[in-house]
């Protein structure tokens, strides 16, 4: 079911006739960033997985970026609620958002807004019939996706690592960034409640043999980039798990907070430190482009510096 408003599209289809799909423009359009589509692509009762798709401006485009979201306070709006990020434009690449399908079960299943963190998608990763992965992997073969960014920052960032880690490839070259991940599983909030929801253990761990082997064909690459002055993830997370990602070739940078003064500075959160869309992708050029000159001003700035 399509239904428009401007250039909003809501597609509403079954998990197995979307997989069925042949051609993306009979349910959307796939150019132009203004026209933003939300899927609602449906299991059965109890699962669906929600999709904003953003396609881009150019015509025949081969890259995307996909954004996990981690919403952890109480808000006004369904989209601010289980999407992060929606308002960044990116007119070179498709770009999708995907919601933690614990929100629909935990909170739009009590006709209410959440107010917990998210279950960082271990709700649909741990299932016995993922349904992320193979969905992402269709978008991307429909639009012929050569060159895909996967990024999470804060909660997100942990999904956007454990997916890359525990799933086959969605395209032929990737990057993977995280950006302020709780990269060690004891810094992750409300476990218990989550595998109660799952009706049993789950594994946490991050998989870092699956990124080397990855990361060794030379077609996909990881980074974690972690604010130095969040103490307690960067020595309790990045550092401690230092030499793991090192090994397993995950590649360390570190950034931090911008001074303003001594007084802001110690009452700043620093860990929700709020990087905008050119700082991020500014970051990504400077660390995957050799020090690329037009991003060496945020990288001075934010004193960018690979770790490991």
């Amino acid at each position: 079911m399509n239904e428009s408003e401007d250039s909003d599209t809501y597609v509403k289809i079954p998990y197995l006739y979307f997989m069925d799909t042949s051609d993306l423009t009979e349910l959307c359009s796939i150019v132009g960033q203004s026209n933003v589509s939300k899927f609602e692509i449906v299991y059965d009762d109890k699962r669906k997985i929600s999709v904003i798709y953003k396609p881009a401006n150019i015509a025949g485009c081969t890259r995307s970026l996909v954004f996990f979201s981690q919403s952890k306070n109480k808000v006004a709006s369904d989209v601010e609620q289980f999407f992060s990020r929606v308002d960044w434009a990116y007119s070179e690449a498709h770009i999708f958002y995907v919601s933690d399908p614990y929100y629909s079960i935990n909170a739009l299943a009590e006709g209410k807004k959440n107010n917990a963190c998210g279950g960082y998608y271990m709700l649909d990763f741990s299932s016995e019939l993922p349904l992320i992965h193979p969905i992402l992997h269709k978008f991307h073969e429909l639009l012929g996706i050569a060159f895909c960014k996967l990024i999470g920052i804060g909660e997100s960032a942990y999904s956007a690592l454990k997916f890359s880690a525990l799933f086959g490839e969605i395209a032929p070259w990737t990057i993977t960034l995280a950006i302020n991940p709780p990269i060690d599983t004891s810094l992750l909030n409300g476990q218990a409640d989550i595998e109660m929801l799952h009706g049993g253990p789950i594994d946490w761990s991050i998989d870092y043999n699956t990124i080397k082997e990855k990361a060794l064909k030379g077609k996909h690459l990881f980074f974690v980039v972690q604010n130095r002055m969040d103490t307690s993830y960067y020595k309790g997370g990045f550092l401690k798990h230092k030499t793991a990602m090192k090994d397993n070739l995950v590649q360390g940078w570190a950034f931090q907070t911008p001074a303003s003064s001594f007084y802001n500075d110690n009452n700043t959160d620093h860990r929700n430190v709020q990087l905008s869309r050119e700082v991020v992708f500014d970051f990504i050029d400077w660390m995957s482009n050799m020090n690329m000159k037009a991003a060496e001003g945020t990288a001075g700035i934010y004193h960018l510096k690979r770790e490991f």
